[in-house]
């Protein structure tokens, strides 16, 4: 299904739901980066990109995509406080990322800490994996 953006504020299975959509996309797009980055370096007899490289230039275009798309969504009714914090961890997550591209991805230390939990709590199911 295509995120709702009519306008209209979705339930809060329907938010989820269309969030974890969201949140799936990005290692698929980190995936597809990683390929093209060692696909050019190979090409062009680079040694294979660093993990701060990959980082930098695969994980953290699809992070900013996914905090555009999940603005899009038009939060439940009562819960914008919690959606707001959720986007605002995510988008904080994208930021550690390029200010620390060797940080580890996982884990209490990750800059995705705050997002995985507050996505736990709010009762998804992919996005606290990201």
């Amino acid at each position: 299904t295509q995120p709702d953006d009519s306008g209209k504020p979705l339930g809060k299975a329907e938010f989820i739901e269309q969030g974890d959509q969201i949140c799936a996309a990005v290692p698929q797009e980190y995936n597809e980066n990683v390929e093209a980055l060692e696909k050019e370096a190979k090409k062009t007899k680079q040694p294979k990109p660093s993990e701060a490289e990959k980082n930098l230039k695969a994980a953290v275009p699809p992070l900013y995509v996914a905090v555009e798309a999940f603005e899009e969504l038009t939060p439940p009714k009562g819960e914008e406080e919690k959606t707001t914090a959720i986007v605002a961890a995510l988008e904080s997550a994208a930021k550690g990322v390029e200010e620390k591209p060797k940080s580890e991805l996982s884990g209490t230390k990750s800059p995705f800490a705050e997002f995985q939990k507050l996505t736990f709590e709010y009762g998804f199911k992919g996005c606290n994996h990201l």
